[in-house]
């Protein structure tokens, strides 16, 4: 399936890349992770094309869309551009799927927005990290902040390591959509450079002279807010086995009768 490209505004002026297949139906966006961009959906998008208006966003510093030039980005500049993008578009309700980097954002989104969610899937991310898999990234993206190949297959090989489940085509389509070429001719990521300075993605860290930590009150507010409803949909299937459990009992006591 082909896309239509859309020039979007994100919050601080910045404008973002957005991938549009299908025109139809409750919007879905689709929201990439750490080091990909929007194409990264492309397997995916004709299975639910025919069912939602189906959007792919490049968040900010990946892809087409532009680079901060502070480098803002932390968790609530990603959040601050989903609700610039959605509020452009007109959307005043949407289904979210997410993946990595753009699962916590989402998450976050969920937390300060629920009556804007149709729906909400996360793919390989949660509301706390398995620190493995972070300190993995960031020890991956500080042997080299800033990489260039000769080729892109040079690129694909270094692909294939990084995601050995994915098919060759996938690899491919990624490696074409995630480089750009420099002046003197040699292949660079479509990506800020800064933003695999902050770490690898995951955690972004304070900036500037004074710094701010990530977590920020919003976040703890909206993280609280997602175990809230952990907890509330955990309650009945509690409440579920208390009461099978008292059956049972009930049912032995008339048996020993």
């Amino acid at each position: 399936m082909q896309a239509t490209t859309h020039r979007v505004p994100g919050s601080d002026g910045l404008e973002l890349n957005l991938l549009e297949w299908s025109s139809e139906g409750t919007p879905l966006l689709l929201v990439h992770g750490f080091s990909n961009e929007a194409h990264i959906w492309d397997d995916f998008v004709p299975t639910v094309a025919p069912f939602y208006r189906v959007l792919a966003l490049d968040l900010r510093g990946h892809g087409e869309s532009d680079w901060h030039p502070d480098a803002a980005y932390e968790y609530d500049d990603h959040v601050g551009d989903l609700e610039r993008v959605l509020e452009h578009l007109g959307i005043d309700r949407v289904v979210l799927v997410a993946h990595s980097l753009g699962g916590r954002v989402s998450m976050l989104f969920a937390g300060r927005h629920p009556e804007k969610l149709a729906g909400l899937v996360i793919v390989d991310s949660a509301p706390e990290h398995d620190v493995r898999g972070s300190t993995r990234i960031s020890l991956d993206t500080a042997q080299n902040r800033d990489p260039s190949f000769a080729s892109v297959a040079e690129y694909e090989q270094m692909l294939v390591h990084a995601y050995p489940a994915a098919t060759s085509g996938a690899i491919r389509r990624m490696a074409q959509h995630g480089l750009k070429e420099r002046d003197d001719g040699r292949l660079i990521l479509k990506m800020d450079p800064a933003m695999r300075g902050l770490g690898g993605g995951p955690e972004p860290g304070a900036r500037g002279q004074g710094g701010r930590q990530a977590t920020t009150k919003r976040e703890m507010a909206a993280r609280r807010d997602l175990l809230r409803v952990q907890e509330v949909e955990l309650e009945p299937s509690r409440s579920v086995d208390a009461e099978r459990q008292a059956d049972r009992g009930d049912r032995r006591a008339c048996r020993s009768g």
